[in-house]
C-alpha cells in the first residue's frame, strides 16, 4: 500500500491512475451491472463477509477486504478532489 500512499501525495493523481493501480494490484474490473449481482451473490452466500462496490471512473471494482475499501475509498475522494482543481484551472 505504500506505493499508493506516494501515488496519491502527487498532484497530477486522478481516477486514471487509481484506476490502473487497482487493476495491477489484481482488482477484478466489472460493469456496473455485474459488480452488483457480484458483490450481492458475495453477500448471501457469506452473510458475515464485508463485500463493498467501488466506483472508479466508469469501471467498477469488488471490494472484499473492509481496511482495503478504507483505503482506496480515501484515494477515490483525494483523486477526485484534484480532478475538480484541475478542471477548474483550466476554466
Amino acid at each position: 500500500m505504500s506505493s499508493l500512499y506516494e501515488l496519491m501525495s502527487e498532484s497530477t493523481f486522478d481516477s486514471n491512475v487509481l484506476r490502473c493501480y487497482l487493476i495491477s494490484h489484481a482488482e477484478l474490473v466489472y460493469t456496473r451491472t455485474v459488480a452488483y449481482a457480484r458483490a450481492k451473490e458475495f453477500r448471501t452466500l457469506y452473510p458475515a463477509c464485508f463485500v463493498r462496490v467501488l466506483k472508479v471512473g466508469n469501471v467498477h471494482f469488488v471490494i472484499t477486504n473492509e481496511n482495503d475499501y478504507m483505503i482506496y475509498w480515501e484515494a477515490r475522494k483525494i483523486a477526485l478532489r484534484n480532478e475538480r482543481r484541475i478542471k477548474n484551472e483550466i476554466v
